[in-house]
């Protein structure tokens, strides 16, 4: 009798496990309802070599891949509490960089003792290190950042290496654009050039270097830091004579396909801009106007005299006259890339020449008998024709105003009106629009 009930107990199961399975397959048939797969969640080691430097397996050696004065690139770089560590290169010249880098030398049996762990975090890629502890020298001009960037890429380039950056330390510089010691200039270009060269970049400033890098008790290694030293770049002397980084670096350049072009290309894919073929007859001419500007610019009747003169020129070429400030900086550097022939008085604006095609012209106004090497420099190393003014009336090329070595630092004094005779810059057009 309990045989016989027990029979019936466990039949009577199976048949419920039976009834139960073939409603769950009818509900995944018809609803798709499925148990969760199983997943193995894979977690990186401590020891994981991707993520970390085990010092128990030797403490590899920095690397001098390249130095010039200014810029210096180097591989397996060490830093604890705010100090860069170059191990084991004892041959280095001891000035590659100012008092603004600290920097120290030592051995590869010293790291561990900086360090005091067996594991030191790494930093992937190509590291840019702005090392300028100067104020408002980045904040306020899109010119010397634009010199501390493109000469760090150009040097990479004409050395062969991967130009890809993807950190960029400002330790002594704010990220705000309101404080004088900061990289942001108000305008934006500072900050659209570096994320649109490089739209995967990550930046480090003051705040985030002094919280997880100087203060944190742990260290890096860089795979490959680029060292931008603007006082060791003045201290040799043709360098510091002008006031200028990239003096060393265009002879270098002089010759060979540019490294900024491809990047470039970024730039432009970053902000949607596309250029569509049109007549290289019809020519575009640019008049970036400071009369908005208190100082260095045109009397308002030299300004409307130009302006007039170069209308002249349509509609056989494509004029326009530009308030960089009232446009977007889409529009800008839409503008600047399709300019055949670009007009400014001496200013940060000028800069603007660096998403010129090779071949086009530049015509920088100076006050007087001024002279500055900013922009002739950058169009020698863009490919640019470039065309000065002084005085009003003489046309001056570069190499000739470089041979007179008649720099001087006046161009923010008075007077405040700049002299242009209008017969001059239409000589100077027309020559350069009949040239092949």
């Amino acid at each position: 009798m309990n045989i016989t009930r027990l029979w019936l107990v466990l039949a009577g199961t199976f048949v419920a496990i039976n009834i139960i399975v073939s409603f769950l397959q009818i509900l995944d048939l018809q609803y798709g309802v499925t148990p969760p797969p199983q997943t193995t969640i894979h977690l990186s080691t401590v020891d994981d070599e991707e993520l970390h430097l085990d010092t128990q397996n030797g403490v590899p050696n920095t690397i001098v891949r390249a130095h010039i004065a200014g810029y210096t690139v180097l591989d397996n770089v060490y830093m604890k509490s705010g100090t860069f560590y170059v191990v084991g290169v004892h041959d280095i010249k001891k000035n590659f960089v100012s008092a603004d880098t600290d920097i120290q030398y030592v051995d590869s049996y010293d790291v561990e003792s900086i360090f005091n762990t067996r594991y030191i975090p790494r930093v992937h890629g190509t590291t840019l290190l702005f090392s300028e502890k100067r104020p408002m020298l980045l904040h306020a001009h899109f010119y010397h950042f634009y010199e501390f960037f493109l000469g760090a890429i150009t040097f990479l380039g004409i050395n062969d290496l991967p130009v890809q950056v993807t950190t960029a330390l400002f330790p002594a510089q704010d990220s705000t654009k309101t404080q004088k010691y900061g990289w942001r200039d108000a305008p934006g270009l500072n900050e659209l050039l570096l994320t649109s060269s490089f739209p995967n970049v990550a930046t480090v400033t003051k705040e985030t270097w002094d919280a997880l890098y100087k203060e944190s008790p742990f260290g890096r290694v860089f795979d490959r830091l680029v060292v931008i030293d603007r006082l060791a770049a003045y201290a040799e002397h043709t360098n510091g004579y002008w006031g200028k980084m990239l003096l060393e670096i265009k002879d270098l350049v002089q010759g060979k396909p540019h490294p900024w072009f491809p990047v470039r290309e970024n730039v432009f894919k970053t902000l949607g801009i596309s250029h569509k073929p049109r007549d290289p007859q019809r020519k575009v001419i640019t008049y970036m106007s400071r009369q908005h500007n208190p100082n260095r610019k045109f009397s308002e009747e030299t300004h409307e005299q130009l302006v007039d003169k170069l209308k002249s020129f349509e509609p056989t070429h494509e004029v326009n006259v530009i308030v960089m400030h009232l446009v977007s900086l889409k529009e800008q550097v839409e503008l600047i890339s399709r300019t055949d022939i670009l007009i400014s008085i001496h200013s940060n604006g000028l800069t603007h020449m660096i998403f010129q095609k090779p071949g086009s012209a530049v015509i920088e106004v100076f006050p007087g008998k001024n002279f500055a090497r900013d922009y002739e420099l950058t169009a020698s190393m863009m490919g640019i024709h470039y065309y000065a003014v002084q005085d009003g009336t003489r046309i001056c090329r570069g190499p000739e105003l470089v041979e007179e070595g008649n720099f001087n630092e006046e161009l923010n004094q008075p007077p405040y009106d700049v002299d242009l005779d209008i017969h001059t810059i239409d000589i100077l057009l027309t020559t350069i629009l009949e040239e092949p």
